[in-house]
C-alpha cells in the first residue's frame, strides 16, 4: 500500500528519512523521521510529501515513497504503544526485508510489534560473511536515499553499488556516471548476478545504477533501496506500475 491523497497521517518505515526545508532532493536537511516516528500529511504529490512530526511539530518535505499510510484510530493506537528504541542500533524484520534502526527510533513494546497493518519483530544481530554484490546489498534493504549518503542510515545509488563492490576488494568511483565508463560492457541477454545496469535521462546522460540478481531482478536506491525488475526498457516498478529509469548499458566488475 502507497501513501495517497486520502491519507492525513503515515509512520517513516525506513531507518532514516531527511526531512528536507523545500521540496528538492538538493534541498537542505533540516531534521530526519526515524523508524516508526508518525506524522501528519498536509499536502502530497508524486514526489513530496509536506509533513508535520507529531512530538515536536516541525514542518518538512518528505519523499512519500518512505512512508506508509495510517488510519486515524492507527495513528492514535501507535502513540499509545509505541517508545523510544535506545540500543545504538538494533535490527527487525519486517514485512519489506530486514532493516537496521537507531537510537530514536519507535518500538513496540514487545519484541513482536505492529504498526497500522505492518507486521515487525526484533531480532539479533547477526555476524555474516559475504560472497557476492547481491547478498551484501540485500543489507541494505530499505535503507532511505540520500543525496551523497552512502551508509546503512542512508545512500545514494552508485553509494550503495561503491560500498557493495568495496566489501569485495573491487574498487569503484564515487558517480554512476564515473563507474558506467568502468568494467566490462555485456549484452542484455548476458547479464548475471553482480552485474550494475545503469541508466541514463533524457539527455542521455547516466544518472541512475542498481545491482543485477537472479530472475532479472535490480536491487537499487530510488526513494530507499529496493528490488524491483529489469527488462531492456529499463526498471519496472510494481508499486506504481511504470518504467521509472531507462536502461544504457550492463557492465561487469571482476
Amino acid at each position: 500500500m502507497v501513501i495517497d491523497q486520502t491519507h492525513h497521517f503515515a509512520f517513516c518505515f525506513v531507518g532514516i528519512a531527511p526531512l528536507r526545508a523545500k521540496a528538492s532532493d538538493e534541498a537542505e536537511i533540516v531534521s530526519q523521521l526515524l523508524f516508526g516516528e508518525s506524522i501528519r500529511v498536509h499536502k502530497l504529490n508524486k514526489n513530496w510529501a509536506e509533513v508535520s512530526t507529531i512530538k515536536d511539530e516541525y514542518k518538512g518535505f518528505v519523499d512519500p515513497k518512505q512512508l506508509l499510510p495510517l488510519s486515524e484510530l492507527q495513528f492514535d493506537e501507535w502513540a499509545l504503544k509505541s517508545q523510544y528504541l535506545s540500543d545504538l542500533f538494533t535490527k527487525i524484520k519486517s514485512p519489506h526485508g530486514p532493516q537496521i534502526i537507531s537510537r530514536g527510533s519507535y518500538i513496540g513494546n514487545n519484541d513482536n510489534f505492529q504498526i497500522g497493518e505492518w507486521n515487525y519483530e526484533l531480532v539479533v544481530h547477526e555476524n555474516r560473511s559475504y560472497h557476492s554484490p547481491w547478498d551484501i546489498a540485500k543489507d541494505y534493504l530499505n535503507t532511505p536515499y540520500l543525496w551523497g549518503g552512502k551508509s546503512v542510515f542512508g545512500i545514494d545509488c552508485s553509494g550503495l553499488t561503491q560500498s557493495v563492490f568495496r566489501l569485495l576488494n573491487i574498487e569503484l568511483p564515487r558517480d554512476a556516471s564515473q563507474q558506467a565508463l568502468c568494467g566490462t560492457k555485456v549484452n542484455f541477454n548476458d547479464q548475471k548476478s553482480g552485474d550494475l545496469a545503469f541508466f541514463q535521462n533524457e539527455d542521455k546522460r547516466v544518472t541512475h545504477v542498481g545491482i543485477i540478481g537472479a530472475n532479472s531482478k535490480i536491487i537499487h536506491a530510488s526513494g530507499h533501496v529496493r528490488i524491483d525488475i529489469l527488462s531492456k526498457d529499463g526498471i519496472w516498478n510494481d508499486t506504481i506500475s511504470i518504467h521509472t529509469h531507462q536502461l544504457q548499458s550492463i557492465r561487469r566488475f571482476k
